[in-house]
């Protein structure tokens, strides 16, 4: 599998930590006066959600977390799960609602939401950027 040297990290990277998916949130470059060269950064459980605070030094590795997004069409859900198909494969996975926190209240029959996928398996939902909705009450 890929690995990333701390000179290759950027916001926006994914990386494996303690056998779960992370993403930077924030890096920062640190030289000292003496010792050697620091790297801080902040990383996104993927899964959780929370976010740990590290610091690594000039020359250490971090191995390349296997995540994907893809287009998935919102189909419907029955009170417990999500419904979402991919449009070219007709393949359907499902969410439920720890995964999609909170973004259930976005989705409309049929919208197009990118999902985020972890060793094949869908772990968070990213709403569209427009939705009109109309209040009701």
């Amino acid at each position: 599998m890929a690995s990333y040297n701390t000179s290759q990290f950027k916001k926006g990277l994914k990386v494996l930590l303690d056998n779960a998916p992370y993403l930077m949130v924030e890096t920062e470059f640190m030289k000292p006066v003496k010792g050697q060269a620091v790297y801080r950064t902040k990383l996104k459980n993927l899964l959780r959600g929370n976010v740990l605070d590290r610091t690594y030094r000039s020359g250490d590795k971090k191995e390349a977390a296997d995540v994907s997004d893809s287009s998935l069409q919102y189909l419907y859900n029955d009170s417990r799960a999500w419904f979402f198909m991919d449009p070219e494969s007709f393949e359907q996975f499902q969410l439920d609602q720890e995964q999609l926190d909170g973004v259930e209240r976005w989705l409309k029959d049929g919208s197009m939401v990118e999902v985020v996928f972890w060793n094949g398996q869908p772990i968070s939902v990213r709403p569209p950027n427009h939705v009109v909705l109309e209040v009701t009450y």
